[in-house]
């Protein structure tokens, strides 16, 4: 019966990693002791030979670090492991050899018989051997720690991206915005204003287009944002009538920096979401800019609901786009009169 394709694999691996058990156990117990009776072989006298080779010693290190760059490059972890480990011993093992000969290439070919050289060469090459196989090993585990901490990263950026892109597609399909601005418009048209239905409709079509265009994007230019929130508040001015004031004060030379998309908006959202809104309440939302920090501000004065429903989810989307996008923090200034937030100005 023939074992599956993974089976060999896995077998194959594990023989691999035995055979290197055994190699290296018979080069540093036997081959070590072989060394020491015959030519009185120190461990600590070899290596200090070798780190005051400063031509072997930067060859080396120069030799391990272009090798673990060049597996990472081209072997990946997890892609062919068979070929990834026989090369990976085939560069532990080759860049040993060149700096087991930098080490001893004055003395080489010289007076020496070639049993003595042997040995010399033997000595030399189990020194850096154990060198190389440590470096070569620790900076491949740091390289790797360093890979999968970036693509933790990455997938987690991934993974808010789509929760915010979640978060607006339920925005844009908002049954209660959607019912709200429903009723307006049969209001409208049941008192016969004709005009004020068009415009209305039109105002609710552009609302849609704005944010179906922006589904894609991670950033909008301030100028597109504060026309989304004039159609946006002019809708919500129909609801609430008298009871609603938006101050913008934006000089126009800020009209090209950009912000992330919906952001304004959802601030907006959140000030008639959770204050009480009458002719006798009016609530008043001003927009403005802090030239000195470079962020735009929203503030609203406090009248806050008696049951407000409120998770926090909409100020943690907004703070999770600044840090994917530009690791800035937004600014949350709460005080007893007042709510304000700063979204930095990109």
């Amino acid at each position: 019966m023939a074992l599956p394709k993974t089976a060999k694999s896995t077998l194959l691996q594990v023989s691999l990693l035995i055979s290197c058990v055994l190699v290296f156990r018979i080069i540093y117990i036997d081959i070590y002791l072989m060394l020491q009776q015959v030519t009185n072989f120190s461990l600590t006298r070899q290596a200090a030979e070798f780190f005051n080779n400063y031509l072997a010693l930067f060859l080396t290190v120069g030799c391990d670090i272009l090798a673990i760059w060049l597996l990472h490059k081209y072997f990946q972890y997890g892609e062919n492991p068979f070929q990834r480990i026989v090369i990976y011993l085939a560069c532990i093992l080759v860049i040993s050899a060149i700096g087991a000969i930098v080490v001893n290439h004055t003395i080489l070919f010289g007076t020496l018989s070639p049993k003595e050289e042997g040995f010399l060469l033997l000595g030399s090459y189990i020194t850096i051997l154990l060198f190389n196989t440590i470096i070569i090993v620790c900076g491949d585990v740091l390289l790797y720690l360093k890979q999968s901490k970036n693509a933790i990263r990455i997938e987690g950026d991934k993974k808010r991206k789509a929760q915010y892109q979640y978060q607006q597609l339920k925005q844009q399909l908002n049954p209660h915005f959607l019912f709200n601005s429903l009723n307006i418009l049969d209001y409208l048209v049941q008192n016969d204003e004709k005009q004020r239905a068009s415009d209305f409709i039109k105002k609710l079509a552009s609302i849609y287009r704005y944010l179906l265009n922006t589904g894609e994007n991670r950033l909008v230019y301030l100028s597109d944002e504060i026309r989304f929130v004039n159609l946006y508040t002019d809708l919500l001015k129909e609801r609430f009538t008298n009871g609603l004031e938006v101050h913008i004060n934006i000089p126009e030379e800020y009209m090209t920096r950009q912000i992330i998309p919906c952001g304004l908006q959802l601030l907006v959202e959140n000030a008639t979401k959770h204050n009480i809104i009458s002719q006798d309440k009016p609530l008043h939302i001003n927009i403005r800019i802090d030239e000195k920090n470079k962020k735009i501000i929203v503030s609203n004065n406090l009248q806050l609901r008696i049951n407000p429903q409120s998770t926090g989810i909409g100020l943690k989307n907004i703070e999770k786009q600044y840090m994917d996008i530009a690791k800035k923090s937004i600014e949350v200034v709460p005080t007893t009169t007042e709510f304000i937030v700063k979204l930095p100005l990109l």
